[in-house]
């Protein structure tokens, strides 16, 4: 007997490892991601021999939800942690912030089960797209979207780098601002009746590292905090000033982590502790706090007028239409939240037995999201209207400067009917002609022949013009006439 479960092990581990590969490749096709070298690089290394052994160099944690959550105070932040050997255990939370390396990923997705789209579609690939759920139909697991307002000089912003942190876009707002936009993506897994485990998976990394975009550690890189006042709410100086509040760490700001900037303002966790053991959905709510309240920092800096008085028009109107792509894939991930929240008992996860405080909770943060959604239609607006002025202004010089263009070429194309005929005429007494060479003709002769002929030739292109003049000068006249013949008639009467 004991002879067969090796082979029932390899068994078991050759059935995960194809099925692993067939997912492995239909996510790759279905996204297009095979037609490029980097997809197919990283099908190659998704599709190799997994290590015996998974492992995470840095910010990689497992541990029991209650402890986890007792240590973290923020969902998705860093803890301090020992690395122990990877043992899963029921009701256990994996965190991996930063880049996860493959040979663990391999082993999430051939033990776990977990959805190929939440695994493989957690990795930042270029040229790719993400597949949103249909109301009928929601996915297993949810992806948070996060960005982060920081102030930098624009120079410093250079490529992707192979950093413990890693980002989805940068966005550069006017001269000395700049955002980054992250995700972290939750999966529950190994789900019974009010029991569950859950894999998150974060961008940011570990927070002491250096940033992903600045090749200069030397230069200032200032990251607004998170500061919870009330329900989506901060207690912020001036958007635009370029000071931390008195009293701040720097250190604190310089890393794009929103979990960690708000768990160092969070004394202790929000959530029910208990709820969250047995409710994914209520842990799923604090990421989701979390990222409202980013996102209200962000719109709130969008709210503000742009002070850029050097920038011309075309600038002008390009900031806006980068701005306007943020807000629109913004408002696209604040209605898949609002749409995942009212279709979330479509979803097999454990149920809380106390209904009423989840009920409420979902409640709350609905309504976070509404408000944000809200505003994000308002600036959309904003951002349209103001691009359709600027196009218009932009019109309305173009047309200007087109006019001017026209007048200064229609001077010259007068100028041509003039010296055209006077170069003819001098050519032709140049030529070697006996009427003209014995005797010379006097001088006389060239005027009394070029000066009628030059006059037909300017009255050819202003012809219009004169017959309006002459039309205008016989109605003036006769407007005199007329008027001195009636005056005449009053005077006889």
């Amino acid at each position: 007997m004991s002879s067969m479960l090796p082979s029932a092990e390899s068994d078991l581990s050759q059935r995960l490892k194809e099925q692993w590969g067939n997912t492995v490749v239909e996510f790759m096709r279905a996204r297009f991601l095979d037609r490029h070298a980097r997809g197919r690089t990283l099908r190659t290394a998704l599709l190799q021999d997994a290590a015996t052994t998974p492992s995470q160099s840095n910010s990689f944690c497992i541990l029991k939800i209650d402890e986890y959550l007792e240590q973290c105070q923020v969902v998705g932040a860093p803890i301090s942690y020992n690395p122990q050997p990877f043992l899963i255990q029921p009701r256990s939370i994996i965190s991996i912030r930063g880049c996860f390396q493959l040979s663990l990923l391999q082993y999430l997705g051939q033990r776990l089960n977990a959805p190929t789209e939440a695994l493989i579609g957690h990795l930042a690939f270029p040229k790719s797209f993400q597949v949103r759920a249909v109301k009928s139909q929601q996915n297993p697991f949810f992806t948070v979207q996060m960005i982060t307002l920081g102030q930098a000089a624009p120079e410093f912003i250079t490529g992707r780098k192979s950093r413990a942190v890693q980002y989805r876009r940068v966005n550069i707002h006017g001269a000395g601002h700049f955002s980054v936009e992250q995700q972290v993506t939750f999966i529950p897994f190994d789900l019974s009746h009010q029991a569950w485990s859950g894999l998150v998976l974060n961008d940011s990394g570990d927070p002491s590292g250096t940033t992903p975009w600045s090749n200069d550690t030397t230069s200032e890189q200032r990251f607004f905090p998170l500061m919870r006042s009330g329900s989506c709410a901060f207690d912020l100086p001036d958007m635009r000033n370029h000071d931390l509040p008195t009293g701040r760490n720097d250190n604190e700001y310089i890393s794009p982590d929103p979990c960690y900037s708000r768990a160092k303002r969070d004394t202790e966790f929000l959530l029910d502790p208990e709820l969250c053991v047995q409710d994914p959905f209520v842990f799923l709510c604090d990421l989701l706090d979390t990222s409202a309240l980013c996102w209200t920092r962000f719109l709130s800096f969008m709210e503000e007028p742009l002070d850029c008085p050097n920038l011309n028009a075309d600038q002008h109107a390009e900031i806006l239409l980068h701005d306007k792509r943020i807000i629109d894939r913004a408002n696209v991930y604040f209605s898949t939240v609002l749409d995942f929240i009212d279709q979330r008992h479509q979803l097999e996860w454990p149920v809380a037995a106390i209904g009423a405080q989840v009920e409420d909770i979902a409640r709350r943060v609905r309504g976070d999201f509404m408000q944000l959604q809200t505003r994000a239609l308002s600036l959309l607006d904003m951002r349209t209207q103001s691009i359709q002025i600027i196009m218009s202004t932009i019109s309305i010089q173009e047309s200007k400067k087109g006019l001017e263009q026209a007048e200064r070429v229609g001077l010259l194309t007068l100028l041509a009917f003039v010296f055209i005929p006077l170069t003819f005429i001098s050519s032709l007494f140049g030529m070697n002609v006996t009427a003209f060479t014995s005797p010379n003709p006097s001088l006389k002769y060239f005027f009394a022949i070029a000066l009628p002929f030059t006059a037909v030739c300017v009255a050819i292109p202003l012809w219009g013009q004169i017959r309006k003049g002459y039309a205008s000068l016989c109605t003036m006249i006769k407007n005199r006439y007329f008027g001195f013949r009636v005056a005449k008639l009053k005077n006889q009467v």
